[in-house]
């Protein structure tokens, strides 16, 4: 008991030591935020005439993952973006093909305001913006949508037609798709 008890104050001492070593770092905290709408390749090469390129690498490390997602090409990008000063970047990611490009950018102004997606538009799309200055005003919709974990296709069907929709929810993602 008293070497558990010695091992824990060991602990709690170590923990202390750590906690009050952050107190009055500075923690980088870097705000990027997915610009609204659906992007085409010309109105991303037009961000050429707001922005600054600082960086465009292409390659593996914004290829999809194994499960077929983006969100490594995403963190990946927003990486690059950090290293290189960037306050945007440009994400294209083509299905089944490596050579997506990831394109850093430095924006002195806000981005210019974009349509936005319809509520039925997928959220990984081919081309993402995302910015720290987007024209975040018109992001806040009160959209309302729900998470539907491991259902069978008949009940998400029904779910749908007599509760979520008469009821006016905006989106239902399901996992595993």
């Amino acid at each position: 008991a008293l070497v558990a008890l010695a091992t824990t104050v060991v602990l709690i001492a170590l923990l202390s030591a750590d906690y009050h070593s952050l107190i009055g770092r500075k923690m980088r905290y870097f705000p990027t935020y997915r610009c609204p709408g659906v992007w085409t390749p010309q109105e991303v090469e037009d961000l050429g005439k707001q922005c600054t390129s600082v960086a465009t690498e292409r390659g593996g490390a914004f290829e999809r993952n194994a499960n077929g997602q983006i969100t490594t090409a995403r963190y990946n990008c927003l990486q690059l973006m950090k290293q290189k000063g960037g306050n945007a970047f440009a994400l294209v990611v083509k299905p089944g093909e490596a050579d997506n490009e990831c394109r850093a950018m430095t924006c002195d102004v806000a981005l210019e305001d974009h349509p936005p997606a319809g509520p039925d538009a997928a959220w990984d799309q081919d081309l993402e913006v995302w910015s720290m200055r987007c024209p975040l005003q018109k992001v806040a919709r009160n959209i309302v949508g729900t998470h539907l974990m491991e259902w069978n296709w008949t009940f998400i069907g029904e779910e749908c037609t007599n509760r979520l929709g008469p009821e006016g929810w905006n989106y239902v993602q399901v996992s595993p798709p």
